[in-house]
């Protein structure tokens, strides 16, 4: 509008073209300005989004690794008390080993000396034997 009101002027109306020609370059420059600062606020936003996203996945992340982690510390704790019951059954194992072998011990030393016994009785026995031997009895 300031372009033709300038040029119906005239000669006059040069200087008034020249400040609307500036006015309307700086108008399409407001509006490429605009645009640009749209397109970019645009951009942050989705930016933020992705952020956002970003974000999410990790915090997820991390809650299945502390998951994973609280799941090997309970692990752990059952390994250990697992542990222990086995080392105590162990322990019980070895002192009924220990009885056993003092048990077999005393029966072993009881068979030697029942097996020496023996061997003495047997030799009284062929003794005694020997000796009635020499005694006759009378049939009447």
């Amino acid at each position: 509008n300031a372009s033709i009101e300038a040029a119906r002027a005239g000669e006059a109306g040069k200087g008034f073209a020249v400040v609307a020609d500036q006015i309307r370059k700086l108008a399409e420059q407001s509006a490429q300005s605009a645009v640009n600062t749209r397109e970019l606020i645009e951009s942050a936003v989705h930016e933020v989004e992705e952020g956002n996203k970003a974000a999410e996945s990790v915090s997820e992340a991390i809650q299945n690794v502390v998951d994973g982690i609280n799941e090997i510390a309970e692990s752990s704790k059952e390994l250990s008390v697992i542990t222990k019951d086995q080392s105590l059954a162990m322990a019980q194992a070895e002192d009924g080993v220990n009885q056993i072998s003092e048990v077999v011990q005393a029966n072993s030393a009881t068979a030697q000396e029942t097996s020496a016994t023996s061997e003495e009785l047997s030799a009284q026995a062929v003794s005694m034997n020997e000796l009635v031997g020499h005694f006759r009895l009378r049939n009447d």
